[in-house]
């Protein structure tokens, strides 16, 4: 193995400061973006059952910035209890925890509390049950979880009911069909569902409980949108890089193939609602962040030869060199 492997294995994949040395300089980040631009306004249809109401107390922008960098080290933390749970990448390294951190402290617009970090917490945490459910003979109770979960982060994020089905193709991947587990599957969606009707219900509001649906289900007209030739660029670049990273996944284990082709799958059905829905959420772009970061520490954890080390400098440069633009005067 050349030197330059050895020590990028040593000092930075497997390094005993990396985790305590990214953390520092992703908070770094995220104070400077927020000391020059503040917390950018967002505004997205409102499209859950219970962001309205908890929405008031992320008013303040300090109060906003500190709880979304707050669910940002959450979900880092659940990305790398992956890892450390399943054994999914056969080494010890800090990858899992450093990439999303860093990924999502690249845009003021990630310094922002919204519906959307609630929401993909629930869907990694939803990871979890899916995984152990690897070759088991009885996952009911695993598929009521990821249901549940699931459901919940719709209640906050409707979109997010679009990970159902693709969840369930998941499952069927990690230990086939099996007819009971898909239908505690369902029982656990429409379990959330029934329990939010009621509150409806009760306080005579059924059109309340049906609004989100109606909205959801109207497709937004086919339009190309109108962007900017360094938007162009910045939309290119991202779509290359992602297709980079589900492209060169490598595998050392069954359970470890089975999870990166899965959320391969969910990036790329991600990536299709996101050109579909993209007046509307950004919540799938936010999502394909988190799960691509998976696959970039899976990548350049298990790399072994010189390219790929020269790869994940470069990517860091190029992430860095977009980060300093929002620093820039032109």
């Amino acid at each position: 193995m050349a030197s330059i492997v050895e020590n990028f294995k040593e000092r930075i994949v497997e390094g005993r400061f990396t985790a305590l040395t990214f953390f520092i300089v992703v908070l770094a980040m995220r104070f400077l973006l927020f000391h020059f631009h503040g917390v950018p306004e967002w505004r997205f249809p409102d499209t859950g059952f219970l962001w309205q109401y908890v929405a008031p107390v992320f008013a303040n922008p300090l109060v906003s910035f500190g709880v979304s960098t707050f669910f940002v080290f959450l979900i880092a933390l659940l990305i790398s209890g992956l890892n450390s749970r399943f054994l999914l990448i056969r080494t010890r390294t800090s990858l899992p925890f450093v990439v999303p951190l860093f990924l999502f402290s690249l845009h003021p617009l990630f310094l922002v509390m919204t519906p959307d970090f609630i929401a993909i917490l629930l869907i990694i945490i939803a990871l979890y049950p899916l995984l152990e459910s690897y070759q088991q003979p009885d996952t009911q109770l695993l598929s009521f979880r990821s249901a549940i979960l699931i459901g919940i982060a719709g209640l906050f994020q409707l979109y997010a009911l679009l990970m159902l089905p693709l969840w369930w193709r998941g499952e069927v991947s990690m230990r086939g069909m099996q007819p009971k587990s898909f239908a505690t599957f369902v029982f656990g969606v429409f379990l959330v569902y029934l329990s939010v009707f009621s509150v409806y219900f009760w306080f005579d509001n059924v059109s309340g409980f049906v609004a989100p649906f109606l909205f959801f289900a109207q497709l937004p007209p086919v339009e190309i949108p109108y962007f900017s030739v360094i938007e162009w660029v910045g939309i290119a670049f991202v779509f290359v890089f992602f297709a980079f990273y589900m492209l060169s996944g490598t595998s050392l284990s069954v359970r470890a193939k089975l999870s990166t082709n899965f959320i391969v799958f969910v990036v790329v059905f991600s990536l299709f609602f996101q050109i579909v829905y993209w007046r509307e959420t950004v919540f799938f772009f936010l999502l394909c962040i988190a799960l691509i970061s998976y696959l970039i520490a899976y990548y350049h954890s298990v790399s072994m030869s010189k390219k790929h080390v020269y790869y994940a400098f470069l990517m860091m440069m190029l992430l860095t060199g977009l980060y300093t633009l929002h620093f820039l005067v032109f």
